[in-house]
């Protein structure tokens, strides 16, 4: 069972998201320089992604502005899910999954820390994890992330709307570790087109 304790304390909060921010704006700076926006395509956009194991976060790079701010102020969350049990589609992610996690419904699952099931030397294709709460129902390592990666999608594309914008054209980055072997760095990527994240994957 998961400690109800497990909220960290808030300069611990800060510490995560400057380094969260500081990840996203090295993405968009590398992104900018050597996938340069014509100014005459304003309405494209680069997604920022950090995937962490803890907390998650993305920005969005339009006519040069790096928009740290979103609408409902909800860019940086946790890396947690809940999972339909039978479906295996996502229900929650992020905060709204972190403090839903002792509310769930019957068929439901919640799964913290899965980004570390890629830093090992895996058949990922075959790999399940076992849920957090409640504890020990087995799902494929492939239903958490893509899922978790579907719904991050649809919070960008609300953003995206609120800013008038679309995913035509938009690119997207996301974050790999080095020290990931290129086994966990393709299966990522493998997730990600399969949650639909854009033709255009840095």
């Amino acid at each position: 069972m998961v400690n109800p304790n497990f909220d960290i304390n808030n300069n611990y909060r800060i510490k995560i998201f400057s380094m969260i921010i500081a990840i996203i704006s090295i993405i968009i700076y590398f992104a900018l320089k050597y996938f340069p926006i014509n100014q005459k395509e304003s309405s494209n956009a680069i997604i920022g992604i950090d995937f962490g194991s803890s907390f998650s976060g993305y920005s969005i790079l339009t006519d040069g502005i790096i928009d740290f701010e979103t609408h409902d102020k909800n860019r940086i969350f946790y890396s947690e899910i809940i999972l339909d049990k039978d479906t295996k589609y996502g229900h929650k992610i992020g905060n709204e999954s972190h403090y839903s996690r002792y509310s769930l419904a019957k068929n439901e699952l919640y799964f913290c820390h899965f980004k570390k099931f890629l830093d090992k030397n895996y058949d990922y294709e075959n790999t399940f994890i076992e849920s957090d709460i409640p504890k020990g129902e087995k799902v494929r390592l492939e239903h958490v992330i893509k899922g978790f990666l579907e719904i991050l999608i649809r919070h960008v594309e609300e953003d995206l709307e609120h800013l008038n914008l679309n995913l035509i054209n938009t690119k997207w980055m996301i974050t790999v570790p080095s020290l990931w072997n290129d086994i966990g760095k393709n299966y990522l990527k493998k997730l990600a087109y399969k949650a639909h994240m854009c033709s255009l994957l840095f």
